[in-house]
């Protein structure tokens, strides 16, 4: 019911309340799909309020809640409370790492722990590895960057990294509209075209 409600943008946490209100305690899966409810709603205070009750009521941190729980907090806009469950963390996995990488708006951060996973923990980056640090150089405008990162991949690029690339674009032309006698603008927007095959 919660998840209903919560793909439904309606009611999205009620269910929980109602629950907490007659004295039920939601097992694991009704708690993650609390916090990707909560996730959704982008809510700080709910956020902090999931938190403190999944602590109070001893819920393990595995891979599937740790995870949850750091989409949440970085779509809340906390990427420090993210890193905390982060750490809090005994288990990690793929989704996990891609998951914190996601959330860190600090460029220099998230590309230590992009190239940490192979040099510090022989994980091997994948496609959606790939296209998390392209989705990230593509936002802070490191354009340039987020090319040679796709120009150096030794994995098979997919519609999901050509969805950051086109954000790239979008970006690009942003810069032109706003710097249009800068040359070197043109020249990026050339190499983004170039390696989507325009």
């Amino acid at each position: 019911m919660i998840a209903a409600y919560a793909n439904c943008n309606a009611y999205e946490l009620v269910l929980f309340d109602w629950m907490r209100e007659d004295g039920l305690v939601p097992d694991k899966v009704a708690m993650v799909t609390v916090v990707n409810a909560c996730a959704k709603l982008g809510a700080m205070h709910r956020a902090k309020f999931i938190n403190h009750y999944i602590l109070r009521n001893s819920f393990s941190l595995d891979v599937i809640l740790g995870t949850a729980m750091i989409d949440m907090f970085a779509k809340c806009g906390s990427v420090e409370s993210a890193r905390v469950v982060f750490d809090r963390m005994k288990e990690r996995n793929v989704i996990t790492r891609s998951s914190m990488l996601a959330a860190y708006g600090l460029i220099e951060e998230g590309l230590r722990l992009f190239y940490s996973m192979w040099k510090e923990h022989a994980i091997r980056p994948d496609v959606k590895h790939y296209t998390c640090m392209v989705d990230l150089l593509g936002r802070a405008d490191r354009l340039d960057d987020a090319i040679r990162l796709i120009e150096a991949m030794d994995v098979e690029k997919d519609d999901r990294l050509w969805s950051a690339v086109e954000l790239a674009e979008k970006a690009a032309d942003s810069l032109l509209e706003l710097h249009p006698q800068n040359p070197g603008h043109y020249v990026l927007l050339s190499n983004i075209y170039a390696k989507a095959g325009k």
